[in-house]
């Protein structure tokens, strides 16, 4: 999941609107040091490898990215977290603005990052792990998952 198009696997559902999804998320303790790995929380427009998006990153060396890619085939850019090894992680869509929230599963999160990326209803919401290793097969443990969709 870098550059202008994805190799990932992802559950979703198909949404409309305004959206907030948060998990707790851990790589197990047996995964291996691969330092790019991740774990997301994903909006994408479609299913196609270059579609455009937003997700809140883990990665397997613990730093964790907003990450996105404005437009179909475009390449994909990303915030920093000052967060470090944060176990919950939230995406919320508001309109066409993504905000990344990281926090511990016990404690507050806190906003540390946004973008603004034009999506176009229907979208893609789920989670999704990437190995960032052609021949390596990875593991994350996602819970407490939680979609909130805002009141009409």
């Amino acid at each position: 999941m870098w550059g202008a198009a994805d190799a990932f696997h992802m559950s979703w559902i198909r949404l409309s609107g305004d959206v907030t999804l948060t998990a707790d998320v851990r790589f197990p303790p047996e995964g291996g040091a691969i330092p790019l790995k991740k774990a997301v929380l994903i909006v994408r427009q479609s299913l196609d490898p270059d579609s455009a998006y937003a997700d809140v990153a883990i990665h397997g060396d613990g730093h964790i990215t907003l990450q996105y890619r404005e437009t179909k085939g475009g390449e994909t850019a990303d915030i920093t977290s000052p967060e470090h090894r944060s176990t919950r992680l939230r995406i919320e869509r508001k309109g066409d603005q993504f905000t990344m929230y990281t926090g511990p599963v016990d404690g507050k999160l806190t906003s540390s990052g946004s973008v603004k990326i034009m999506l176009q209803d229907p979208v893609y919401v789920g989670i999704g792990m990437c190995s960032h290793k052609v021949d390596a097969v990875e593991t994350a443990v996602f819970s407490k998952v939680k979609i909130e969709r805002a009141a009409k």
